[in-house]
């Protein structure tokens, strides 16, 4: 959950935005730390998606 505000008196909690999501993870390569990753994630507002990746995201 979060909030985005130009001063900060602005945030609200009536106003927080929400997002969550899960993911796989298959190790392509041992050595190399390789993995392919498949994720899917929602949020506020209806918004969603699927993201498809060869590495990590950290």
């Amino acid at each position: 959950m979060g909030q985005v505000a130009p001063r900060l008196g602005d945030y609200t909690f009536d106003d927080m935005k929400y997002a969550g999501g899960g993911g796989i993870r298959f190790r392509f390569n041992r050595r190399d730390r390789l993995n392919i990753r498949l994720d899917y994630g929602v949020g506020s507002g209806g918004n969603s998606g699927i993201i498809f990746a060869v590495g990590e995201a950290f």
